[in-house]
């Protein structure tokens, strides 16, 4: 008998990614740049964060993110097992994002009601979280004509998916993947370049997730007058 996600994790899921077209895919791996960080994505208007598990101050990024910024949605990226699950949660990452899935993921996210994002990257792993109720994916990786070429696909056959691409996106092509009718939002890390992190260029990251989120805006604006007319 399969499990089925239950609708309440699955409706947070959407209200999550619906808070923003864009999500900075980050890893923080010295604390004190968590405020500055946050404050900048916070003053371009971005919503929300995903917060990588790619090193051990991870965790303590999360908790201190949501304990000082109860503004912006905290999501833990990079989820691989059942314990990082655990541990995120206990954090306080509101939204669990993995670039896959396992059996044991789904079945810990599924009986436990976490807002949950597994990944998929083939139209099976597709049908199989589908099956589950999973109709919010990420995509991942993403960011090749293959994979533009796959999600869009997914859309003719299974259209009530809807995806988060990820993985090889730049503010270059990341249009292509917001003007697919199954695209919920798209995550990317070039707004928060570690270069500019390890000289502490906080104007410089601001500047970038200006851009990037006028470029969007403004590519939203013009499909919208487009349809108008």
């Amino acid at each position: 008998m399969i499990v089925l996600v239950d609708l309440d994790s699955q409706k947070s899921v959407r209200e999550l990614l619906a808070f923003s077209p864009f999500i900075p895919v980050v890893s923080i791996s010295n604390i004190n740049n968590a405020s500055p960080i946050t404050e900048a994505l916070l003053e371009a208007d971005i919503g929300i964060i995903e917060v990588t598990l790619r090193n051990e101050a991870a965790l303590k990024v999360i908790q201190y993110i949501v304990s000082h910024y109860p503004e912006i949605i905290v999501a833990a990226g990079t989820v691989l097992s059942v314990s990082q699950m655990a541990e995120v949660v206990d954090a306080g990452a509101q939204l669990v994002i993995s670039p896959g899935h396992t059996d044991d993921l789904i079945h810990t996210a599924t009986n436990n009601s976490i807002a949950y994002l597994p990944g998929s990257s083939t139209v099976a792993e597709v049908m199989k979280l589908r099956e589950r109720g999973y109709l919010h994916q990420k995509f991942y990786p993403a960011g090749t004509q293959q994979g533009l070429s796959q999600i869009k696909a997914c859309g003719a056959v299974m259209p009530d998916v809807q995806f988060c691409p990820t993985g090889g996106i730049t503010l270059e092509n990341v249009q292509d993947y917001l003007d697919l009718d199954n695209v919920a939002c798209v995550g990317g890390s070039w707004v928060v370049p570690p270069d500019l992190v390890a000289v502490e260029n906080w104007a410089g990251i601001l500047e970038i997730a200006q851009q990037t989120m006028a470029y969007i805006d403004r590519q939203v604006d013009a499909e919208t007058e487009t349809a108008i007319i």
